[in-house]
């Protein structure tokens, strides 16, 4: 965590003078290091939070000790894999103070270290090239680096490690160690109402914090219950972050020890959040276990408030499976825990749930009766986030119906509030069925706009998934105005990053349009096998809308080829479905494509 730069001057000098009298001998040996080291030395500093490690450069600095040295300080970040190639390069930079030793304080090195990969490819090269420090750097290097990062260093450097002249281990001051527990584990601030850098810094500080508690030195807790606490808040974190593995980095170690312990309250949050970091990579029965695990203590301990959220997650994968019945079930049992509490609230999103799969089965009047619900709800609490949400939704169902101007009231009052909110996801995909609408009355370069709008946004949250639906809608924008090959390439953009992230419904419509594209350029061998290809995984999804649309093109492909049969059946796979859901449009375009092939 970087200085805080509202810190007056007296403030800083203050932390200053504590983090020294903590560490008086230490700082002293330190000092008396530096002003005896010359040409190439090399010592170890761990100072846990960076905030001291801050402080702690600013007091060697100015100490009067210290002025016949110049301090420079070489940053680095996670990318970092040839320390001494960066060093060497920085060296010639560096504008010499006369008659002054030059002692290098190289920072971040941990960020490239990382805490569970074995041999960090950082390290190993600092191994391999170590004898050459001697010669490309004849100057004392200062290493300042949490707990973790001298103890990996150690283990995966040895030979490096084995020149050190000295290590300087700095405690931390509880004055340090207290805030840093009032802005995470006390803090009433839920961890996803935070902003990028705030999740940043808490971050920092809650490793900071498990090193404190769990030395790696040492290999056991000195607060199992802190360190459980800690652990599970780290993978909540980096789940926000969409960091589903590096999630499970720290919540299947808390797991074990909320069951070491006992706290089976704190172990069912935990089991949420696993089956959570499963289902953001698509592992859906592995995600289904954990939440059931949840579920099931959350009836041990007759927490139907826990029971109701677990019936909600279980609902959600079965959403993902495209399993509707099953999913409606969870709901229905969620709303009736609600509803038996008396948690009104809650009760509003669990409505949005059942309006989306009562849409997936095309049951709109339904849906939109939930949403409704789910509205009015939203409403009374005062709750703007969800009214505009609500509002997006109610805009879907006059999508599918083809009223595009009251889609478009619905969706353009969802963006106004989620603008006041600053709710930037909100509004990229506000942006995005805005695009649709324009697509579908035929304003294809309103549309591109639109979605470049939704994209550049989606781009700066650090949203791959939407950026992989919006590359797939300017990949139809392309397509639509011939350019095969930009369209293509765009296609294929979000292919990649849908199958990085398993999602197998944004793959399959992908691999459908690469199919449109090679029939659209006559190369129906590779047509044929993608569009089959999109429909049997539709199938598998049981995505009743897209398997139409694959069977038709599938249907186009059979009529290029001379084979009216085979086409013809595929056509009236299509036909049959459109007119199952009342789609009158689809219905109109279909006919009218395949009585024109050539249209």
């Amino acid at each position: 965590m970087p200085a805080n730069p509202m810190l007056t001057h007296n403030d800083r000098n203050s932390q200053l003078a504590r983090l020294i009298a903590a560490n008086q001998q230490i700082f002293t040996e330190l000092l008396t290091f530096v002003d005896f080291a010359d040409k190439f030395t090399i010592a170890f500093v761990e100072v846990n939070f960076n905030a001291e490690a801050d402080l702690l450069i600013e007091g060697l600095k100015n100490h009067p000790i210290s002025q016949e040295n110049q301090f420079e300080v070489l940053s680095f970040d996670e990318n970092l894999r040839f320390l001494l190639d960066e060093i060497v390069k920085i060296l010639p930079t560096i504008k010499r103070e006369a008659n002054k030793e030059l002692v290098l304080i190289v920072r971040g090195l941990e960020k490239s270290i990382g805490k569970f990969a074995e041999y960090p490819p950082v390290l190993q090269d600092l191994n391999f090239v170590r004898d050459a420090y001697k010669t490309r750097v004849p100057h004392p290097m200062l290493f300042v680096l949490p707990d973790y990062g001298i103890t990996r260093l150690a283990k995966f450097a040895p030979d490096f490690w084995s020149w050190k002249s000295a290590v300087f281990l700095f405690k931390t001051t509880q004055s340090t160690r207290d805030d840093a527990v009032a802005r995470t584990l006390d803090s009433e601030r839920s961890f996803r109402t935070l902003k990028t850098p705030e999740k940043q810094e808490r971050i920092e500080l809650l490793e900071s914090l498990l090193m404190e508690y769990k030395p790696s030195h040492s290999g056991t807790e000195k607060n199992p219950s802190a360190c459980s606490n800690i652990l599970h808040q780290l993978g909540v974190a980096y789940l926000s972050q969409g960091k589903p593995l590096k999630a499970r980095e720290y919540l299947e170690p808390a797991l074990e020890l909320t069951k070491e312990s006992g706290n089976i309250s704190l172990q069912a949050e935990v089991y949420n959040e696993l089956g959570a970091s499963y289902r953001q990579e698509g592992q859906f029965s592995v995600a289904m276990s954990a939440y059931q695990a949840s579920l099931e203590i959350a009836q041990k301990l007759g927490n139907r408030r826990g029971e109701a959220n677990a019936l909600y997650d279980l609902g959600n994968v079965c959403q993902d499976l495209r399993e509707w019945e099953k999913a409606t079930v969870f709901y229905q049992q969620c709303l009736e825990i609600e509803q038996a509490i008396g948690d009104i609230y809650s009760q509003a999103s669990t409505y949005q749930q059942l309006g989306w799969v009562a849409k997936e089965m095309w049951n709109l009047t339904e849906a939109e009766r939930y949403y409704q619900q789910a509205l009015e709800i939203f409403s009374e609490y005062g709750d703007r986030s969800g009214m505009a949400s609500s509002w997006g939704l109610l805009g879907d169902i006059e999508r599918n119906r083809g009223n595009w101007d009251e889609a478009e009231r619905l969706y353009r009052q969802s963006l106004e509030l989620r603008t006041e909110l600053g709710d930037r996801s909100g509004m990229a995909s506000s942006w995005g069925v805005l695009g649709d609408i324009e697509r579908a009355r035929g304003n294809w370069d309103e549309a591109e706009r639109l979605y470049r709008q939704s994209l550049e946004l989606r781009t700066e949250l650090g949203d791959r998934s939407g950026m992989a639906t919006c590359w797939g809608l300017l990949g139809d924008i392309e397509r639509n105005r011939g350019n095969w090959d930009e369209a293509e390439r765009l296609y294929r953009q979000s292919l990649e990053v849908e199958t990085e992230l398993g999602d197998r419904s944004g793959m399959a419509k992908s691999i459908g349009s690469i199919g449109e594209v090679e029939l659209s350029r006559g190369n129906l061998d590779a047509a044929e096998q993608l569009l089959t290809d999109a429909l049997e995984r539709f199938k598998e999804l049981g995505e009743i809308t897209f398997i139409a649309e694959a069977s038709f093109r599938v249907a186009q492909v059979w009529q290029k080829r001379n084979n009216p049969e085979l086409g013809q059946q595929y056509y009236n796979t299509a036909h049959q479905i459109f007119q199952q859901l009342g789609a009158a449009k689809d219905l109109e375009r279909i006919e009218r494509e395949w009585d024109n092939p050539d249209f």
